[in-house]
C-alpha cells in the first residue's frame, strides 16, 4: 500500500493500492493418513477452486481501502473522536499531518492531535 498525500496542506491523505493474490498451490496435512491420501488425490481440484477465488479476495480487500479514503476523504471535526476514557470527553484522534515511512524500517509514524472534547 502507498500512502498518497491528496491535498498540498500534508495533512490529507488516502491509501493507494491495487490488491492481487497469487500462489503455487495449497498443501494440506491431516493428521489421519486416510484422510492425507484423500486430500492429495483432490490436490489439483482444491488448488483450482482456491486460485479461482484469489480475485474476489483482491476485491474484497479493495472495498475496504475504499472504504477507509471515503471515511478520510469526508472526515469532520468529529469523525476521528474516540469514547475511549468518557462518551463525555472523546479523545480527539484526528491527524495533524500525513502519515510518513520511518526510513529503513517497515513502521508509519502517525500524528493524532490527542486533545479531548467537551
Amino acid at each position: 500500500m502507498v500512502l498518497q498525500s491528496t491535498a498540498d496542506d500534508n495533512v490529507h491523505w488516502q491509501l493507494n493500492d491495487v490488491s492481487s493474490m497469487t500462489f503455487d498451490s495449497v498443501n494440506i496435512t491431516l493428521t489421519n493418513s486416510f484422510l492425507n491420501k484423500i486430500a492429495n488425490y483432490f490436490e489439483s481440484s482444491i488448488n483450482k477452486i482456491v486460485k479461482g477465488f484469489l480475485p474476489e479476495f483482491g476485491k474484497l480487500i479493495d472495498t475496504e481501502i475504499n472504504a477507509i479514503n471515503k471515511m478520510v476523504h469526508e472526515q469532520t471535526e468529529y469523525t476521528w473522536d474516540f469514547g475511549l476514557l468518557s462518551k463525555n470527553y472523546p479523545l480527539n484522534m484526528t491527524m495533524t499531518q500525513a502519515p510518513t515511512i520511518v526510513k529503513d524500517s517497515n513502521l508509519i509514524k502517525l500524528n493524532f492531535d490527542g486533545t479531548f472534547h467537551k
